[in-house]
């Protein structure tokens, strides 16, 4: 029990390549597991104090939600960061901070590319870097051709952030 208790102090942050929203596949091949699916794994995590993030992709966007329970009790943080394959190819650092008042701090900041948007020929790091991004500006995900739009980066409130969650202790 006490081992139990000790693991309810721990901080726990998950990551994945889908998010929640994105676990809706029932389907599976005849004898296979059943899959758990968004729904349950969600309420799974809440039910667990422990958990105050889960980081994933998927969705190619920068996109940050609070994922609460029905009585709006409770909860963690879900970071969704965009790839590098889509425009602006932004990188994500993600630091957990304890301000010693009870509270955890979790800070996310994207980092953008040092190199050029465009491509000049060379073969140095920072010319094939600006390849790189020359090639993802022009890739197909990256645009929302309805509105005319990048969607990758997300808004302000999807990039530099500090959200904060209650710091797990056990009952």
């Amino acid at each position: 029990m006490g081992e139990l208790r000790a693991a309810a102090d721990r901080i726990v942050v998950l990551f994945s390549h889908h998010p929640l929203e994105s676990l809706v596949n029932a389907c599976r091949a005849p004898g296979a597991p059943r899959r758990v699916l968004g729904p349950e794994l969600r309420d799974l995590l809440l039910a667990h104090r422990c958990v105050v993030l889960w980081v994933n992709g998927h969705s190619h966007r920068h996109r940050i939600s609070p994922i609460t329970g029905g009585d709006g009790t409770g909860g963690f943080w879900q970071v969704t960061t965009a790839s590098h394959i889509d425009w602006p190819q932004q990188s994500r650092i993600v630091e957990l901070v304890d301000d010693g008042c009870g509270q955890l701090s979790v800070c996310t900041t994207v980092l953008d590319s040092a190199a050029p948007a465009g491509y000049d020929g060379g073969e140095g790091a920072l010319s094939l870097a600006a390849l790189s991004r020359e090639i993802a500006a022009n890739h197909w995900q990256g645009r929302d051709p309805a509105a005319r739009t990048v969607i990758g980066p997300g808004g302000p409130l999807d990039r530099n952030t500090t959200l904060l969650v209650p710091f797990p202790r056990s009952a």
